[in-house]
């Protein structure tokens, strides 16, 4: 003997509606809370990473003083190199270019980066290549190009800041540094 409930059929169909819904729903959020990153195939070239820092910051900077500031560059890869890569930094009008240097660091193996370095100037812009054919910029390996430039006239803005950022090209694609 089977016994039904008032509006059993109705009640059935609202409820498999209803867990229908639910379930749609739920597939919506998980795939809404996935990051989609392309992934890296095998034989890909490395992305490459950067930061920068003021390496002697001061509230401002007055006409003849030396900023300092550190360009830490990455190869992200931890399968495939880079290979060669271009940093180039376009200093602001209110800069001069004086010099650099280039400090490899360690990997997590302890071993020191061996990618070439070379410098040109054009005008404002600075350009590094960094590996070459013979010593590519590897996966996982960092180095920090240390820039010096002479302030030649101070800002107008308000705070007197000077922006200036740099960016990283690899053949696996590029990525610029916070201002």
């Amino acid at each position: 003997l089977t016994t039904r409930a008032k509006g059993g059929r109705a009640a059935s169909r609202s409820w498999r509606i209803r867990a229908l819904f639910a379930s749609v729903l739920a597939l919506l959020l998980a795939w809404s809370s996935l990051s989609v990153m392309p992934a890296q195939a095998a034989g890909d070239p490395g992305l490459p990473g950067i930061g920068k820092a003021i390496d002697n910051k001061k509230d401002a900077y007055d006409k003849g003083d030396t900023v300092t500031y550190r360009l830490s560059i990455k190869c992200d890869s931890l399968e495939e190199p880079c290979g060669t890569g271009t940093l180039v930094d376009t200093l602001d009008p209110n800069l001069t270019y004086t010099s650099y240097v280039v400090a490899h660091t360690k990997n997590p193996d302890g071993e020191t980066g061996i990618a070439d370095v070379s410098f040109s100037q054009s005008g404002q812009t600075l350009t590094w290549t960094i590996g070459s054919a013979a010593k590519p910029f590897m996966d996982g390996e960092t180095l920090d190009i240390v820039v010096n430039a002479k302030v030649k006239s101070v800002p107008t803005n308000a705070d007197r800041t000077i922006d200036n950022n740099a960016t990283l090209t690899v053949p696996g694609g590029s990525k610029t540094s916070p201002t």
